[in-house]
């Protein structure tokens, strides 16, 4: 549980008091889970439920991640689509929402988004997103 609050407050920074009864809640149920992937498999389950409490608010996709994941350790690495959510797609599209609402400034969107600016230029290569 250390491990995961790192990961946690390492994800969602200042914000993290505003989360962290559901955080808890997330990490209770999870509590008999064998962490077979060790540290790598934990930290990416924990950015996973950081990005949906941050930007989703959605409870039901929270259960959704949280439900495969009890079923099937591997399916938090798979190409898996989970209904209605693709974090991928997701996260592109907010990037772009963002951009444009910032007029495309760099330093103002990765700002807002709570990234470094490097960080927000590899996403957007990974993305192919071009300004």
């Amino acid at each position: 549980m250390v491990l995961a609050k790192y990961f946690f407050e390492r994800n969602l920074g200042i914000e993290s008091p505003k989360y962290i009864k559901s955080f808890y809640n997330i990490m209770e149920r999870t509590k008999d889970y064998r962490w077979d992937g060790n540290i790598r498999e934990l930290k990416n389950f924990v950015e996973r439920i950081c990005v949906l409490l941050k930007y989703h608010k959605n409870q039901n996709y929270i259960e959704q991640l949280i439900n495969e994941f009890l079923m099937d350790g591997d399916s938090i690495y798979s190409e898996q689509n989970y209904e209605d959510l693709d974090l991928n797609q997701w996260e592109s599209e907010n990037i772009i929402k963002v951009l444009k609402k910032n007029n495309l400034s760099i330093q103002k969107t990765a700002e807002q988004l709570g990234i470094s600016r490097t960080t927000l230029w590899r996403k957007m290569k990974k993305y192919n997103i071009n300004i």
